[in-house]
């Protein structure tokens, strides 16, 4: 599904990504694995839980990602805290 707009949340229980036709919150402790990525053509997100499966991208021949770069970071960082204070 493309999407040109979206807006997320993240706070210490859950992420809610706002999508054009789609709300998803991903509950952070229910997060099966995540994985970032910065391809040539921009920065990849892959979030996996037990019920839910997503993969959120960027494009740099289609918008500026500097935005999502810094949302991805932010996630990537609160989940490696999260793991690693288990």
């Amino acid at each position: 599904m493309a999407v040109h707009y979206g807006k997320a949340e993240i706070d210490n229980e859950k992420v809610t990504i706002d999508l054009t036709k789609r709300n998803l919150q991903f509950y952070l402790n229910d997060l099966k694995s995540y994985k970032k990525v910065n391809y040539k053509n921009g920065p990849v997100l892959y979030l996996k839980s037990n019920t839910k499966k997503i993969r959120i991208e960027a494009n740099n021949n289609f918008c500026d990602s500097t935005d999502f770069k810094i949302f991805m970071e932010d996630l990537v960082n609160l989940l490696d805290l999260n793991k690693n204070a288990s």
